[in-house]
């Protein structure tokens, strides 16, 4: 698990990571799920900016997709 340093809107993930790789609704769960095909791992992003892989086919590419999230996200919905 990964902490972002910041709180992020999962509308907003979803928009930057690209649909066709998200889903979100609210409705059922309050983060995003990110299904990575590059790294064959799924992701739950946490609105606390908390990045959570909780499928993957082996720890080196679950590191490898939390690295390559946390620089996607870095600045997206950075609150003061």
């Amino acid at each position: 698990m990964e902490k972002l340093e910041h709180r992020v809107d999962p509308h907003l993930v979803a928009l930057e990571l690209g649909l066709e790789q998200t889903e979100y609704d609210p409705a059922e769960f309050d983060g995003a799920v990110y299904l990575s095909r590059q790294f064959g791992a799924v992701v739950l992003i946490l609105p606390s900016g908390r990045l959570i892989p909780i499928e993957f086919t082996d720890i080196a590419k679950a590191k490898s997709a939390l690295e390559q999230l946390q620089e996607e996200l870095n600045g997206l919905g950075r609150e003061k």
